[in-house]
């Protein structure tokens, strides 16, 4: 029998998904140390991309509390909840840790990037912060982080900076009670702080700088090229005016830093969401007072003011809806927010972009409380290097 060429073999191996990838670890020493090399998942990864760019292979993440899933104490279970964006591969996942013996108070996707999540559970005695990958099951524990009992998150996020092949997470938190007696942000004071992957650590950071920003309303975090985005304001110390900024969290210096203004379009009067959509950054624009629908815009060029490009609009839609990943060439997977724009409804629905109509998409999952959709690739990226199993 022939031996295919090794370029053949790891060309062949690169295009098979993480579970299968994992199994053939075990076919021989030659198979474990190419499937496990550094150089070899990096370009998985961008397989892996590649492929999910509009197609039907996008995955979504969420975390929740599952109805009927009871610890003995009879409290509900918090689980992590995925699926591909066709309904396929559902799959929950409990929430479990041998550290707490007691039931977890609740559960959070701090940020994800390269498939791999940032996740915090809060138990009654305390809390603790993992990351995990979905696809493999593979999870670390990493060292938990402490703030003021009186400061709440505003905004977390998950990034990979590739010139030293290092992740970092950034949380961000501000004061419960934001308003100064003038009411507005200007004597207010945000803590951040920052995960180092490589050296497994948590470092505060109080910079004046984070005062410029208002954090308070940008929950939504949207990934693009490693790095971690969302859309802000900054105060005029003078009159107090207003102005919506796209600012980014600088990875290498571990500091914030001003993209681009929002566009014309972007102005307060309507509401907005940050997001990622066909690996550009997105908007989608509800308007206030037009009934016009939303729009969805998409920045071609990444940085470039002068290159947000209209994608579609959604017609007759009163209520907020987030673009998450397109569904082949024709449709669209949609998110429905609340009135507040913070967290999703149960279901999703699919905008078809040729027919201009939406429908439900039901996901069936169950949840009594339940925050966002996150979409993610699947990816061979390992928390670490001896992994627990979730």
């Amino acid at each position: 029998m022939t031996t295919l060429p090794c370029e053949i073999v790891n060309d062949i191996l690169s295009c098979l998904p993480p579970k299968s990838l994992q199994r053939f670890k075990l076919v021989s020493k030659p198979w474990g140390s190419l499937i496990s090399d550094p150089n070899f998942v990096e370009s998985h990864l961008r397989r892996a991309y590649t492929i999910s760019q509009g197609d039907h292979n996008a995955n979504l993440l969420r975390v929740g509390q599952i109805g009927g899933i009871l610890y003995q104490s009879g409290d509900l279970g918090w689980a992590l909840y995925h699926m591909n964006s066709e309904g396929l591969n559902r799959k929950v996942v409990m929430i479990e840790h041998d550290d707490f013996a007691r039931c977890i108070d609740l559960a959070g996707i701090l940020g994800t990037c390269n498939g791999l999540f940032l996740v915090l559970i809060i138990t009654r005695p305390s809390k603790m912060c993992i990351l995990w990958n979905p696809s493999s099951r593979k999870c670390k524990t990493i060292p938990p982080y402490h703030v003021p009992s009186d400061m709440a998150l505003v905004i977390s996020g998950l990034g990979y900076e590739s010139s030293s092949r290092n992740y970092k997470g950034v949380v961000v938190y501000s004061p419960c009670t934001p308003w100064t007696s003038q009411g507005a942000y200007g004597n207010k004071e945000f803590l951040c702080l920052v995960y180092n992957y490589k050296n497994n650590s948590w470092t505060r950071k109080y910079e004046s700088d984070y005062d410029l920003f208002d954090f308070s309303h940008s929950w939504d975090v949207a990934t693009v090229n490693g790095v971690p985005h969302w859309c802000v304001f900054r105060i005029d110390q003078q009159n107090f005016s207003k102005t919506y900024l796209i600012v980014y969290f600088d990875l290498e210096n571990e500091n914030f830093k001003v993209l681009v203004g929002l566009p014309e379009w972007g102005i307060e009067e309507m509401k907005f969401h940050l997001g990622v959509l066909g690996d550009c950054l997105c908007m989608s624009v509800l308007s206030q007072e037009s009934l016009g629908g939303t729009e969805v815009w998409a920045m071609k060029e990444y940085g470039i003011s002068e290159s947000w490009m209209k994608l579609f609009v959604i017609p007759h839609s009163s209520t907020r809806l987030w673009p998450l990943c397109f569904r082949g060439k024709k449709e669209v997977l949609i998110a429905e927010l609340d009135e507040e724009g913070i967290t999703y409804s149960e279901n999703l629905l699919i905008f078809n972009l040729k027919e201009n109509t939406l429908r439900d998409f039901s996901t069936h999952d169950n949840y009594s409380r339940g925050f966002h959709f996150f979409t993610y690739v699947a990816s061979l990226v390992s928390p670490e290097e001896h992994e627990n199993q979730l």
